[in-house]
């Protein structure tokens, strides 16, 4: 009788376990919608926005990122990066940025990468804020502005967003695998709607 009754609480104590592990793991997973608002400041006014669950807040990796937060992949794909940049003074004109991120991409089968990009034009906070979406082979060497022969990224995608801010614009770029950025384009536009300068 007394090995039944150990039996039976041990197998329920397991069941209680695989449940509080199965509780975990839900709670890991991001939930749509939710956000938290942060800011990033510069010398002449502040960016504030809502950052979606799952991104990852880290310390810029170069002097000329403001911010930088890691986008999760999941399935075996690795986390895509997003930075933020603010140049005082002029970062330069929309058009001349968006041809030089451009020029960080190859296709496949050797046509121009304009060719592929998908863009909108909106208005957040009134801010006029231009979206940009493209994939391809990443040259990971044009994108650090070096001459030398760097590694070429195959399969990657860009999303971006320059939002021309009453002090000059801001850049908000982030590179990585194209299922990881699929993965938080959504997101990535909820992020961008929410967008406000702060003198």
């Amino acid at each position: 009788m007394m090995r039944s009754h150990l039996k039976f609480s041990a197998v329920a104590i397991l069941v209680f376990l695989l449940i509080l592990g199965c509780s975990k793991k839900e709670k890991a997973v991001p939930e749509p919608g939710k956000t938290t608002t942060q800011e990033i400041v510069s010398p002449s006014g502040k960016m504030v926005f809502k950052v979606p669950e799952g991104w990852q807040k880290h310390q810029p990796r170069s002097q000329m990122r403001l911010g930088e937060f890691m986008l999760p992949g999941e399935e075996g794909n690795d986390s895509a990066v997003l930075a933020v940049f603010y140049f005082p003074g002029s970062g330069g004109k929309v058009e001349d940025n968006l041809n030089r991120w451009y020029g960080q991409f190859v296709q496949p089968d050797g046509s121009p990468t304009e060719e592929h990009i998908k863009r909108d034009e909106l208005t957040v906070n009134g801010m006029p804020v231009t979206v940009v979406y493209v994939t391809g082979t990443f040259l990971k060497s044009r994108a650090m502005m070096t001459d030398a022969h760097g590694e070429e990224l195959p399969g990657y995608a860009m999303l971006a967003a320059i939002a021309e801010a009453p002090n000059g614009p801001w850049f908000f770029k982030a590179v990585g695998p194209q299922p990881t950025i699929d993965r938080w384009k959504t997101a990535f536009m909820e992020f961008v709607k929410s967008l406000k300068f702060e003198s």
